[in-house]
């Protein structure tokens, strides 16, 4: 049997999108959109985190128009964390692993 473990202060592996990470892009939305534009589509589709101080979140979010936001965004720790954008990159799909 094999298994992986995750390095500490490492990515783990490309995730289907939960609960907690869809309200990330949510609330992250109109900030995304700000630095780019309004996108026609806002579906989250994966994402991988690495834990800090906080949490990082690298989410893909297919946005319509055959493209994909690249989210980089960290949470930090508290009773009531927000999250904080750090990078938007949209991308065409052939261009981007779903996986």
């Amino acid at each position: 049997m094999c298994t992986t473990t995750q390095m500490p202060g490492g990515w783990s592996e490309w995730k289907n999108v939960d609960q907690p990470v869809k309200k990330i892009c949510e609330l992250l939305k109109h900030e995304a959109e700000s630095k780019s534009k309004k996108f026609p589509a806002y579906v989250p589709l994966n994402y991988r985190s690495q834990t800090v101080a906080g949490t990082n979140y690298e989410i893909k979010v297919f946005v319509g128009n055959d493209s994909c936001l690249f989210l980089s965004a960290f949470q930090g720790l508290g009773p009531e964390p927000k999250p904080v954008l750090k990078k938007t990159t949209v991308l065409p799909l052939p261009g981007i692993s779903t996986h």
